[in-house]
């Protein structure tokens, strides 16, 4: 992915099917990232290491995937993976509510962002207040305008964040 165009990190399929054809992804597929992860069950550790943790997770995870290796989840899944191609000057908008699960998810795309030395802005996109827990039901409009009121972030702070979780 070229510096200047954006990726979207996204809490889940349900977002990036609404947001395909409004944002980038209608002329770059690569546009969009889905964070399929749910960090706050199973083994989390050792997370700095991105094959042993795909290794824990993917061991983790075949509960439930049978055919998920750990190449397959540190290529799909984990944020790391989806990341190695793109340039470090590309800036990030990182789509999560404010419940635990998507809070627990963003403080790992943080820690992993961070680690990367990322050098483009990274801003969190959130819900608006009268729906904390759900970009389901905001409308289109409003939705593409929570662009607009997204907070730069410094990567190190969802790290630290990570880093006390685990």
């Amino acid at each position: 992915m070229p510096a200047g165009s954006a990726l979207h990190i996204l809490n889940g399929d349900a977002l990036a099917d609404r947001l395909a054809h409004h944002l980038e992804a209608e002329s770059d597929p690569n546009a969009l990232f889905v964070m399929r992860e749910a960090l706050v069950e199973g083994p989390v550790a050792p997370w700095k290491d991105p094959h042993a943790f795909a290794e824990v997770r993917a061991s983790h995870l075949r509960t439930y995937d049978p055919s998920l290796s750990a190449e397959r989840y540190r290529r799909v899944v984990d944020p790391r993976g989806r990341l190695d191609g793109v340039s470090r000057e590309t800036p990030l908008w990182l789509w999560f509510e404010y419940d635990v699960f998507c809070q627990v998810n963003l403080w790992f795309t943080c820690a992993c962002i961070d680690v990367l030395a990322w050098e483009g802005p990274v801003s969190v996109v959130l819900p608006p207040e009268n729906t904390p827990y759900s970009f389901a039901h905001v409308p289109m409009d409003a939705l593409l305008g929570r662009v607009a009121q997204a907070v730069q972030v410094p990567t190190h702070a969802g790290r630290l964040m990570w880093e006390s979780f685990v």
